[in-house]
């Protein structure tokens, strides 16, 4: 995966988006364990 995609997820500024009806992505729960540090502490979109 490339790395920048991570860190702009675990700084707040992109969301993970996922699709019912789609197989698992290859790095689903990096990407969603970054989303929940963001979320953790409330950076960029998750600022509220």
């Amino acid at each position: 995966m490339h790395s920048s995609l991570k860190t702009t997820i675990r700084n707040g500024l992109a969301r993970v988006v996922l699709y019912e009806k789609r197989p698992k992505i290859k790095y689903q729960d990096e990407l969603l364990s970054a989303e929940k540090s963001a979320k953790e502490l409330r950076l960029g979109v998750w600022k509220k």
